[in-house]
This record gives structure tokens, C-alpha cells and sequence, in this order.
């Protein structure tokens, strides 16, 4: 495998088997009606991109139903090459009916053989459209949506196709920031303040062996402020598990203690003095322990160190040099306090949510 963080072909072998994913293609498992003839007649609706009628296998998702090409799928993935290498029956069945071959368990769903997969419609389509670009063909130079690249990472991985894989990971991990270089490069986090995203990335990174990526989505959950919209607060709670719900709840906390402790020491915070001699560029008194003449709006300024302190601690490095009321030095131990609080906070988020 290319990927160090990849589980080893031969356990996702071992774990799930040919007959794992099959094991529910008996027609007694599958909502049937009868005809007026009296044949079973299955209730699957056709894919709308992948049912191709020179199609060689059907693959069936929730009550979608894939036409495709067992030798493109069989090329580029040793888990479908398995699963179609299995005995095929030799009565090949009456077209719309689900029938039972003599010598195998295999499905025959409109004269082909039919593998059942635990996958959802959506997602399979989104892996479809890249390994049978026909119907949809893929633009490489397209920015791919989240939900493509998440369907995409997961079922490549799930299915072993190496190279897609490569390519959704290398797409998340560019979009989403998850080092300290990278968050200090995009201080505002604008990729993350979608929540839902942000729960479906945890889930993503659980699924698929990225745990970089569980910091920084945790974070921008506990960053969130819910107080206007508690429907979207249940909504994304409702993409977690609930060991992430409590991971979370625990996790804000902590980080709010920590950062409070952290501000007890910082003068410019108003909760502790600094004694200073030193004059702004103007010649006027250096103000560092006066925090509502440093912010303006002091309550505003602290109330966003809570909530966002990675955020917060980003904006009062970037006013380097602009803190008018304070002396040189101070100015400077302003920006080297955060950009240090910041840098520990970020290393200690693991810690924090549990992650380690």
C-alpha cells in the first residue's frame, strides 16, 4: 500500500470476507412483489449516472441499483477482484426478477450477476463517477465538493483503490488546516465554521485513519458559538457519536480553564499588573495594564479569547506595531505572549479532547 496510516490489504481482507459483503443477497433478505404472473419482481430504482445496459455486474446500494464493469472495478481494487471472482451460476435468470443460480448463492438481477454492498447510494456514486468516468466524466481541474471527497476517501479505502485514495486524502488534508503552521497561515478558520462539516470530518478521520485531522475539527466544534442557533447545535450533535459528544463537552472546558489560567498571566488582559517606565511613540504613558484603553471594546475582546482563543490570539498578533497606547516593548510581548499561547494550546487540543 502507498500509504504508511493505511490498515495492511491482508487484515481488510481477513476483517471483511467475499461472503460479508454477499451474505445478504438472498432474495428472502430483499422486499419483493409479485406480478400478476406470479414471478418476484425486485424493487430497485436504476442509478441515474452508472446503470449502463453492456454493464457485466450489478452492484446494489440501500434500493439503488449500479449497472457497471466488472473488469474496470476488478483492475484497479483487489477487494472487488475477490468478490468477482466468486462461482457464477449458470442459469442466468428471467430480466427484472431476482433468481437463484443451481450451483451458487450469487444473485442474477437483469441477466447479470448482483453483489449487495453495505454502502450508501450517494457515496458509491461519488466513487463510480471517478473509477467509470462515462456518464460523468471527472474534471481534475474542478474543485471537488467535501461530500465527493468524503465518499471518495472512504469507500477508497474501504475497497482498496490506492490511487483515489491518495488523491481524496490529498485534497482533505490541503483543504482543512490541522498544523500549527497551516492555522497560523489561515487564522480564521473559514473552512471549519460549518459545524456539520466539522462533525462529519471526525467521523471521516475516525473511518479512514487520519487523526491529524481530530484536533483542529474538535476544536472548531468547542470554538462554535451555538447561542443563536440551537437547532443546528442539535443537528451536528446528531452526527457524533456520543463518546465524541462527551469528548467534546469535556474537551471545551478543559480548553476554557486552560486558556483562563493562561490570560491570569497576560497584563493586557486587565487580570493581573505589569509595572512599566516606557512611553508609547507618541511620548504618552505605556498603558499595558489598562486593557479597555488597549482594546476599545475590552468585554468584546475577551469574551472571543474564551469561545475562539486560537482565532483571538491570531488578531492580537497580526496588530503588531499598531498597539498605540502601549511602549515598544510591551507591543512586543503582546504579540510573543499569544503567538506562545497559541502555540500551546494547539499542542495540548490532543490532550484536551481525549485524542491520545
Amino acid at each position: 500500500m502507498a500509504f504508511s496510516n493505511m490498515t495492511p490489504r491482508t487484515s481488510i481482507l481477513s476483517d471483511t470476507t467475499t461472503e460479508d459483503f454477499t451474505r445478504s443477497t438472498s432474495p428472502s433478505s430483499m422486499r419483493k412483489s409479485s406480478s400478476p404472473l406470479g414471478e418476484v419482481v425486485e424493487q430497485y430504482a436504476r442509478s441515474g449516472d452508472h446503470y449502463h445496459e453492456d454493464g457485466s455486474i450489478i452492484l446494489i446500494a440501500g434500493r439503488v441499483k449500479f449497472k457497471v464493469y466488472s473488469g474496470m472495478l476488478a483492475r484497479r481494487s483487489e477487494i472487488f477482484s475477490d468478490l468477482f471472482a466468486m462461482p457464477q451460476p449458470t442459469d442466468t435468470g428471467r430480466r427484472d426478477s431476482i433468481s437463484r443460480g443451481s450451483s451458487s448463492s450469487q444473485m442474477m438481477l437483469d441477466g447479470v450477476p448482483a453483489i449487495t454492498l453495505d454502502d450508501d447510494p450517494n457515496e458509491l456514486t461519488h466513487l463510480l463517477d471517478l473509477v467509470l468516468p462515462i456518464a460523468s466524466p471527472y474534471k481534475p481541474f474542478e474543485s471537488p465538493s467535501f461530500d465527493s471527497l468524503s465518499a471518495t476517501l472512504k469507500l477508497s479505502t474501504k475497497y482498496c483503490f490506492d490511487d483515489l485514495r491518495e488523491w481524496a486524502m490529498s485534497h482533505i488534508l490541503h483543504r482543512f488546516p490541522h498544523t500549527l503552521e497551516e492555522v497560523a497561515a489561515h487564522p480564521n478558520l473559514s473552512v471549519y465554521k460549518d459545524p456539520v462539516i466539522a462533525a462529519e470530518l471526525i467521523n471521516l478521520a475516525h473511518h479512514t485513519d487520519l487523526p491529524q485531522l481530530l484536533p483542529m475539527a474538535f476544536y472548531a466544534l468547542a470554538s462554535f458559538d451555538w447561542d443563536d442557533d440551537m437547532i443546528l447545535y442539535q443537528t451536528t450533535m446528531g452526527h457524533l457519536s456520543v463518546q465524541d459528544q462527551a469528548k467534546l463537552g469535556v474537551g471545551r472546558l478543559k480548553m476554557q480553564k486552560e486558556v483562563l489560567t493562561r490570560a491570569a498571566t497576560m497584563p493586557e488582559n486587565g487580570l493581573t499588573t505589569r509595572e512599566c517606565e516606557g512611553s508609547t511613540s507618541q511620548g504618552h504613558e505605556c498603558l499595558i495594564s489598562t486593557p479597555s484603553v488597549i482594546w476599545g471594546n475590552m468585554i468584546e475582546r475577551f469574551q472571543s479569547l474564551i469561545r475562539d482563543p486560537i482565532r483571538e490570539y491570531g488578531v492580537r498578533m497580526a496588530t503588531k506595531g499598531h498597539y498605540y497606547s502601549l511602549c515598544a516593548e510591551c507591543d512586543a510581548a503582546v504579540v510573543s505572549g499569544s503567538e506562545s499561547a497559541r502555540k500551546e494550546l494547539f499542542e495540548s487540543l490532543p490532550s484536551l479532547f481525549q485524542l491520545s
